[in-house]
């Protein structure tokens, strides 16, 4: 009898001890990840163009390791919305790997999928561009981190940089037309 009083006090002990166990793995993980994505993360492009200063083609130049940081430099080639700088540097995050260009934005898992695009999520809700030294990105800079931000653009034909394009366009002629409405209104 003391046998078996033995065995349940020690299966008991086991129990309670792989139960703490796996409570404390469960409150960890969810504590470095993120459970729910920002609500930002699934943006229409009419929102993204509003909501982002700067939007520029950019080549990848140059790559500097910084602990588990990479920083990729660019180069300018043109501006789409705003001042694009000349130059300007971008952080990501070691280990991703760069998604490609989704056969040149034509894939519909890119337009089907809300969170498709070049970009890692390492649990912290923040999404970090994954980048290639040479190859050229549609970037949107100084906005909200969309997972749509950094896509590789390898020419003008690229469906994502003409739905961009016409996109701002729009937006900038829906602003013009303001514009002249509230002028016309105050004369």
């Amino acid at each position: 009898m003391d046998h078996v009083r033995l065995f349940v006090r020690t299966s008991a002990t086991k129990f309670q001890v792989g139960l703490v166990g796996l409570l404390a793995f469960i409150y960890a993980s969810e504590s470095f990840a993120c459970s729910v994505p920002p609500s930002h993360w699934s943006a229409s492009v009419e929102e993204m163009v509003r909501s982002t200063p700067t939007i520029v083609l950019a080549r990848a130049t140059r790559e500097v390791e910084d602990g588990n940081w990479r920083v990729f430099h660019f180069e300018s080639i043109s501006s789409l919305k705003g001042e694009a700088p000349a130059t300007f540097s971008l952080r990501t995050v070691r280990g991703g790997q760069n998604r490609g260009d989704y056969s040149q934005h034509q894939d519909p898992l890119f337009w089907g999928r809300e969170f498709a695009g070049n970009y890692v999520d390492p649990g912290s809700c923040t999404a970090y561009g994954q980048f290639s030294v040479n190859e050229t990105y549609l970037v949107f800079v100084g906005g909200p981190d969309y997972p749509k931000s950094y896509e590789i653009v390898r020419s003008e034909q690229d469906f994502w940089f003409r739905v961009v394009s016409a996109t701002v366009e729009a937006v900038q002629q829906q602003f013009r037309a303001i514009r002249e409405i509230q002028e016309a209104s105050t004369r």
